[in-house]
């Protein structure tokens, strides 16, 4: 719906004023933070991705996808609310989301981020893929986590539907994202 939908006169004109206002000043926030990162190039925006493993498939849409000059690529996906961590403090997947997206990407996944937008900052939650040792905070890297989706997805696909439980555990629904895959399992079998 439209902001005259619900307000008319002097005040929408006024809310469409600030939004806007708003909107402008987080774009040139982005900007400003894409330009300080020269070494990457755009590979694709708001790409929707087909994926399949297990014999199910996964319908993605990928907010953006960068492209270092060695070829490797930066999965980013954009939010708006409120922040939320990739990983929690012992390096345990928080969220599934960008580790299903790089499991449908596959290779050359060099990080994956989530990029905060806000009229006061643009900020970064990022996972590079570390193969060393010395990784202490975040002990789970890219592969683990695609591996971790992967096995998930497996789950689901022989008839696991007990992630349904795990989304609505204390770590803020870390697989929310395949939420809906073993909820749709879970009707098909009810059915049967």
């Amino acid at each position: 719906k439209r902001i005259s939908d619900y307000f008319s006169g002097e005040l929408a004109e006024s809310i469409k004023f600030h939004e806007k206002r708003k909107s402008e000043i987080i774009l040139n926030n982005l900007i400003d933070f894409f330009v300080n990162q020269s070494d990457h190039t755009i590979h694709s925006i708001e790409k929707n991705m087909n994926f399949t493993h297990a014999n199910l498939i996964l319908n993605l849409k990928v907010d953006r996808v960068n492209k270092s000059l060695d070829g490797k690529l930066h999965i980013i996906d954009f939010k708006t609310g409120k922040k939320i961590k990739i990983l929690d403090n012992k390096g345990n997947i928080k969220s599934s989301q960008l580790f299903t997206y790089a499991a449908a990407i596959k290779t050359n996944i060099e990080s994956i981020s989530y990029i905060f937008l806000s009229q006061d900052e643009i900020s970064e939650e990022v996972i590079t893929d570390q193969n060393d040792s010395d990784q202490s905070k975040q002990s789970l890297n890219i592969k683990s986590g695609i591996n971790h989706i992967y096995s998930i997805i497996e789950h689901i696909g022989k008839g696991d539907i007990g992630i349904n439980i795990k989304t609505h555990s204390k770590n803020e629904m870390p697989y929310r994202h395949l939420h809906v895959v073993s909820r749709i399992k879970e009707l098909i079998q009810s059915k049967s």
